[in-house]
């Protein structure tokens, strides 16, 4: 499978280079692509409606994306052939006529992400997120590579949808988990990407999550932990002292009257212990770590 694939990606790259029977031109900033319709239109939804739904595109043959980068747009062209793109650094930098050029990996993958929701390429979509998750699973924690991940936030987050979470849950948990080094090292990184709201929030509502099931963790092992040191113990050493004499309604009474008094010793007891978790968890947790971080963003 893998094989055909790329024999397929073989045999399509030179179609996609000289434009060998194309019946459309794609125009971008100066550069100018031959291509071939019957390859665009059955990907997706808008270059359907755009070259046979009677636009004057489709009388003209000529598409043009002016607010695209050249760079791109070749990339989204290579997937509607090849189903792949490559990821040269070097063609953004010949391509590009401003500073917007994709600086690394991950900048590729962001905008390419951006263009198959754009454009309705699914499969484009599906491909660019797979690469991004891989390239953003980058082993250790090196500087270079958390200014990278902090600086494709903005890209991610002002590119799609506030309802696509495809790229945006793999940034989220990287930060997360980098956030020790980038707070020492790019403090005003870290400021500038928090400065997208809605990433701010989601960093907010992931540590809520992961705290609150901390705690609730906690709780549960402390209550099985004086369950079977105290309570179980107790109450078998009280079961076991009833003098044999007893009739069976005082042993109940007794024993009802044991579990009520435990029962609110011990409620009392994790209502005291829950506090003061709250008050740790405030003090110290990593929720409010972020909080005085975006509280001291807001400030300034």
């Amino acid at each position: 499978m893998a094989e055909s694939a790329q024999e397929m990606q073989i045999s399509m790259k030179p179609l996609l280079d000289t434009g060998e029977g194309a019946d459309l031109t794609l125009v971008c900033r100066g550069k100018t692509w031959k291509v071939h319709s019957s390859y665009l239109w059955p990907r997706s939804s808008w270059f359907k409606a755009v070259c046979k739904g009677g636009f004057k595109e489709s009388e003209t043959q000529r598409i043009e994306l002016p607010e695209e980068e050249p760079s791109m747009v070749y990339r989204m062209l290579q997937h509607l052939y090849m189903q792949t793109y490559t990821v040269d650094l070097g063609l953004d930098r010949f391509w590009s006529r401003n500073d917007s050029w994709a600086k690394t990996r991950l900048h590729v993958h962001a905008q390419m992400y951006s263009l198959g929701d754009k454009y309705d390429l699914p499969g484009l979509k599906k491909e660019a997120a797979r690469r991004f998750n891989e390239d953003i699973r980058i082993p250790g924690d090196s500087k270079s590579e958390i200014l990278t991940l902090l600086s494709v936030v903005p890209i991610v987050y002002t590119t799609t949808p506030d309802t696509d979470r495809g790229l945006r849950n793999h940034v989220v948990r990287q930060v997360f988990q980098r956030y020790g080094i980038a707070s020492k090292h790019f403090v005003e990184e870290l400021d500038t990407a928090l400065e997208v709201r809605q990433f701010a929030r989601d960093i907010i509502v992931l540590h809520s999550k992961r705290s609150a099931k901390g705690k609730y963790a906690a709780l549960a092992r402390e209550m099985y932990r004086i369950w079977h040191r105290y309570v179980r113990p107790l109450l078998a050493a009280t079961i076991a002292s009833f003098p044999s004499a007893a009739t069976l309604q005082a042993r109940l009474l007794m024993l009802v009257t044991l579990i009520c008094s435990l029962t609110v010793v011990i409620v009392l007891g994790f209502i005291l212990l829950g506090y003061a978790l709250t008050l740790l968890e405030q003090r110290y947790g990593p929720h409010s770590v972020w909080a005085r971080h975006l509280a001291r963003v807001n400030s300034n």
